[in-house]
């Protein structure tokens, strides 16, 4: 009966491990490279003249892409708020 849970309990235990590594490791990353882009968009505050372009650079390609793939990709947040009431 020891046997047994001791094992379970190691299988947790390991698996725990590796899930908290993997989690860490991406957290960490993404915290660093936040980081790098706040310092880069802080020396090159022009950046920020750049988003509406790129808003209207991002909503182009849904509408085109979305219409050519057969999908209603183009359709946003719509798509999601629909859904919730059915």
């Amino acid at each position: 009966m020891y046997k047994s849970l001791i094992i379970t309990l190691f299988k947790w235990i390991v698996f725990g491990g590796m899930i908290g590594i993997i989690v860490g490791s991406t957290t960490a990353f993404l915290l660093n490279t936040n980081d790098l882009l706040g310092e880069v968009r802080e020396r090159n505050s022009w950046l920020i003249l750049c988003l509406p372009l790129g808003g209207i650079v991002l909503g182009y390609l849904y509408m085109n892409l979305g219409i050519r793939a057969g999908t209603e990709l183009y359709k946003g947040n719509n798509l999601v708020i629909g859904s919730s009431w059915q």
